[in-house]
């Protein structure tokens, strides 16, 4: 029998307005997440739905759901994880931060999730999931730290590119 995956659900929005001529396009983006820990990487998927309204001459909407996305982080790419706590009116805030500057790559970009940091993932947690937020980052953190110890103990060697 496996050890029970820890899973923590996450959104991120963002949107976009733009104004050409006398029509107006708002575009508004939802990525409904999970991240998990499954053996040695981090396992992030998502799955975006974007939402456009044109209005000009006439008015249009048009809603669009794209396919999951996923991507898996190797714990050695990541530094620490951390949860931001919930503030008046802000949700809390998961914060993976990377030990390398490529290692959201994958995540970000015009189809990913937005970055203000090459090296920090911030993810919004719904507030009734802010205690299983802060188990997670635990459990991250102790994923981490359990693999360095390995490591330092020679247990398992990081191998050479060829």
């Amino acid at each position: 029998m496996s050890p029970p995956v820890a899973a923590l659900p996450f959104t991120f929005t963002r949107s976009s307005d733009a104004f050409k001529g006398s029509e107006y396009t708002s575009t508004s983006e939802t990525a409904h997440g999970l991240l998990r820990v499954d053996d040695d990487r981090l396992v992030i998927q998502w799955r975006v739905s974007r939402t456009t309204e044109r209005m000009g001459r006439g008015y249009e909407t048009k809603e669009v759901t794209e396919p999951v996305r996923e991507v898996s982080v190797p714990l050695n790419q990541l530094a620490s994880a951390q949860v931001r706590p919930a503030r008046l009116f802000a949700a809390p805030r998961l914060v993976l931060t990377a030990s390398d500057l490529r290692t959201f790559e994958a995540v970000a970009g015009p189809t990913g999730l937005s970055m203000e940091h090459p090296g920090e993932l911030v993810l919004t947690i719904d507030r009734r999931h802010g205690d299983a937020a802060r188990e997670f980052a635990g459990e991250l953190e102790l994923a981490i730290s359990e693999r360095l110890m390995r490591l330092a103990e020679g247990e398992s060697r990081p191998r050479l590119a060829p």
